[in-house]
């Protein structure tokens, strides 16, 4: 492993933390708003059948509502996630180009797919967040099938 490489995991480990606490906090204002419990307090719901009080909301439900009403750390999340994802698949797949035009497209379909996903979010954050999803699979899905024709049309240019 390089410096390089080291530094930049670091990095973006570092910053992943600092947007997650940011998330975390913001979205601990679902506590304040009992209206929205039933709505956003998703991970709750599973665990306990109905919500009582403040206690019985799960921690995880804080990024629910800051994805939904306040998306920009969340955001921020989500691209440090991916970029932290492609640099570890850059790192592993570095000599195996193929693999790794793969990688890219099989990243770009799930991370599209999890976009797909909260298509159906009535709140303006949600629609940010699913937008963004989208376009990030379809750029990572697209980079990954171009790349993966470059590398067969020059292999095909060598043997003609």
């Amino acid at each position: 492993m390089s410096v390089k490489f080291i530094t930049h995991l670091a990095s973006v480990i570092m910053l992943l933390l600092f947007f997650s606490i940011a998330s975390w906090y913001e979205g601990s204002e679902l506590l304040d708003h009992p209206w929205e419990w039933k709505y956003t307090a998703i991970f709750s719901q599973m665990v306990n059948a109905e919500i009582l009080n403040k206690s019985d909301i799960s921690q995880l439900d804080f990024f629910i509502y800051a994805i939904k009403f306040k998306p920009l750390y969340p955001m921020l999340m989500m691209v440090a996630i991916i970029y932290m994802i492609l640099l570890l698949g850059y790192s592993s797949y570095k000599t195996k180009p193929k693999k790794f035009a793969l990688f890219l497209t099989a990243l770009g379909v799930f991370i599209a797919f999890l976009g797909n996903l909260i298509s159906h979010s009535p709140t303006v954050g949600g629609s940010i967040f699913k937008v963004s999803l989208i376009v990030t699979g379809s750029v990572c899905l697209c980079f990954g099938v171009v790349y993966y024709f470059q590398l067969y049309r020059v292999r095909n240019k060598r043997f003609n």
